[in-house]
């Protein structure tokens, strides 16, 4: 039966709202016409589906759009290679797309993203990427929450993370919108997944089973309609806009996940 979604925010960094470095942005046509170029866009680095025969563990996924209007006709590269142009891809309509299963190739690096619409328009972003890491240590040691109790992670850290998510999911609700997320204070690399992630919505009584736990590193401004439809555990609230130009405008970002832990929850005996 599906779950119900539990979302808290529990703090934004500062640092989040100069997420992702923009640049080289030029007209090449200048008309003198205003011209309202938009982006939204999303890169995922999941190693948990580097196995899967049907998802695949890298993927970017950009919508770009014109007077409101999806610019179906663009040319986009995410490190010099061309995005493809899919009218509906895992239930998301009209976005450039591009998907492999090596998973870390992009971590850890900075990569340029080329838009360009014929002669009327061209720009080139920067999409900064985290590193791969990994959860360390959870608490309680025997991965066993009894009746209503919480979870407390730790994980190593990633290189070019801005931010960190928390995240929780009964194992057979994962990749479906469902489950508990939330920011971390700073960049600090723990964190505790308090009772309400794994109770009964509404009510404190708990909401028994396997449940996988997860952390994502963050960069930029990964746009939440794309991003929620390829997490295991949707982000907890859409971040500002980051790439704010004369003739574009949006958001962009990127996310690492981890390998996930589990814990199971039990009825008290």
């Amino acid at each position: 039966m599906p779950r119900k979604l539990k979302h808290w925010l529990l703090s934004l960094p500062i640092a989040l709202l100069l997420a992702l470095g923009s640049g080289c942005g030029t007209s090449i046509v200048d008309s003198g016409e205003k011209t309202d170029y938009s982006i939204q866009g999303a890169f995922i680095i999941d190693p948990n589906l580097e196995s899967n025969p049907v998802s695949r563990s890298s993927k970017v996924a950009i919508r770009f759009k014109l007077d409101g209007g999806v610019v179906s006709t663009a040319e986009i590269t995410f490190g010099g290679r061309t995005l493809n142009f899919e009218c509906c891809q895992h239930c998301l309509d009209s976005l450039h797309w591009l998907a492999n299963d090596s998973t870390y190739v992009h971590a850890n690096t900075e990569r340029q993203i080329i838009l360009t619409d014929g002669t009327s328009f061209s720009d080139t972003l920067t999409a900064i990427i985290p590193d791969s890491f990994t959860i360390t240590n959870v608490v309680p040691g025997n991965h066993l929450i009894q009746g209503s109790g919480q979870a407390s992670l730790e994980w190593s850290g990633s290189t070019r993370a801005e931010a960190y998510v928390m995240a929780a999911v009964l194992a057979d609700s994962a990749y479906t919108g469902y489950g508990y997320s939330a920011y971390t204070a700073e960049l600090i690399t723990s964190g505790t997944i308090p009772p309400e992630a794994f109770s009964l919505s509404p009510g404190p009584d708990p909401d028994t089973g396997l449940y996988n736990l997860y952390v994502y590193a963050i960069a930029g401004a990964p746009d939440i309609t794309l991003a929620n439809v390829l997490l295991p555990v949707p982000l907890p609230s859409q971040l500002p806009d980051n790439v704010i130009e004369r003739d574009l405008v949006g958001r962009l970002g990127s996310v690492t996940v981890t390998l996930l832990d589990t814990v199971r929850v039990t009825q008290q005996p």
